[in-house]
């Protein structure tokens, strides 16, 4: 059911709407069109705000989990506390071009040395979780591995030069994995907005996620 309803817009506005829509345009139709979008990205934003901090606790949790590892494996002698595991690694920013462990960016490109379970000495990942998950410090992350033979499927994204490879390459989405985050250091490039929507694409298509799933979203 449908209520009618007053709204005051400015002359400018309602000579933009015409202009773009063309003739014989509805402009109920428009601006119901454009309402529906703009309360399905506020919802977006506040699911993505929600989870942000859910992650964040998440990740406090698990840091104070192997804190506490680390801590019962010490043994004391002599007064003295000798650490037995390995010391830890502290995060540290990533900066383009550089080595290190920290906030990663959907869209970046990693190589891996000796990637488990993979035949190659090496293996580039394309990272694909949302920036809400990557900004809290999780200790692993969404990612596809990135091959230089083209099978021309759905779910492959094309990368190139401009993002930093050597060869031309693709992302297969439908090797989706978590990776962990200590391993993502050596950075190697971007992807660019368009190829983002790309990649979206092809990561729906994997999934086999479509938009008649979420009608509201």
């Amino acid at each position: 059911m449908k209520i009618k309803t007053s709204v005051t817009l400015s002359e400018k506005l309602l000579a933009a709407i015409d202009e773009v829509a063309g003739p014989g345009c509805n402009r109920s139709a428009v601006l119901e069109q454009a309402a529906t979008e703009w309360v399905r990205r506020k919802r977006r934003e506040e699911a993505d705000r929600r989870d942000a901090e859910i992650y964040a606790r998440m990740a406090a949790t698990q840091k104070s989990r192997r804190k506490s590892k680390r801590t019962s494996r010490c043994r004391f002698s002599g007064g003295n506390s000798v650490m037995l595991s390995s010391s830890s690694q502290k995060w540290k920013h990533v900066q383009p071009g550089k080595s290190g462990i920290g906030p990663l960016r959907r869209g970046e490109l990693y190589r891996i040395s000796n990637p488990p379970r993979d035949v190659r000495n090496s293996r580039i990942y394309l990272v694909v979780s949302r920036d809400e998950f990557l900004s809290v410090l999780f200790s692993s992350a969404g990612c596809v591995p990135v091959y230089t033979t083209i099978a021309g499927i759905e779910t492959e994204v094309i990368l190139d030069e401009a993002n930093g490879l050597k060869n031309r390459s693709v992302a297969r989405c439908d090797e989706a994995t978590s990776v962990p985050r200590a391993l993502l250091t050596d950075y190697l490039g971007t992807i660019s907005r368009e190829q983002n929507v790309e990649l979206s694409r092809a990561l729906a298509r994997a999934l086999q996620i479509s938009s008649d799933h979420f009608p509201d979203y």
